[in-house]
């Protein structure tokens, strides 16, 4: 009963993570390819990149709790927490500057 709870903690924290880190690195990627002019398309990109970041944590969070039999679940999760709290807090000072 506890495993799915994990689990789903685990997505989020992971989803967290994946979000904005694939958002940023898909707009830089457009930044280079596209120019310094083309702001709309580094806006689009970013957007892509962090609903599929959204999405890849989703399912890698709830499958490195779930794999094992939810065995290592604990631990797991606390170290996606810990991480994510780590990317919430750099992107809140970068965002202060």
């Amino acid at each position: 009963m506890i495993r799915p709870l994990f689990a789903l903690l685990g997505g989020l924290a992971a989803a967290l993570i994946c979000g904005p880190l694939l958002a940023l690195a898909s707009a830089t990627l457009a930044q280079q390819v596209y120019g310094p002019f083309e702001k709309l398309a580094y806006m689009r990109s970013g957007m892509t990149g962090g609903s599929l970041g959204i999405a890849i944590g989703l399912g890698s969070g709830a499958w490195l709790v779930l794999r094992d039999n939810g065995s290592p679940a604990g631990p797991a999760v606390a170290w996606l927490w810990v991480g994510a709290f780590i990317v919430l807090v750099c992107l809140g000072w970068v965002a202060a500057q």
